[in-house]
């Protein structure tokens, strides 16, 4: 409640923000217990792009620029982006 709960700015991305909210504030943990189980095969209704660009908003708002340059941050996301989309299309042949 602290952080103000989900970001309604990000229908999909919120829990994401969230958690690296968190992080900034609480070190990170590791737990011997199952706490999410996630299946693989689904079909998201979002590009590989969008999802980029809600992590690079969410990034930017919680981190700030990656080396505290706008050109550098943006460099970073480009090929965060580019890997994405090298990893997709290598996996799918």
């Amino acid at each position: 409640l602290d952080l103000g709960g989900f970001d309604l700015n990000y229908p999909i991305a919120a829990d994401q923000k969230m958690a690296l909210m968190l992080t900034a504030i609480y070190k990170p943990v590791v737990l011997p217990k199952l706490i999410a189980k996630f299946e693989r095969g689904g079909i998201s209704s979002r590009s590989a792009f969008d999802v980029v660009v809600d992590f690079q908003r969410i990034s930017r708002e919680v981190f700030g620029f990656f080396g505290k340059n706008y050109l550098v941050d943006s460099v970073v996301w480009k090929l965060n982006y580019l890997l994405r989309q090298i990893y997709t299309f290598t996996s799918k042949h």
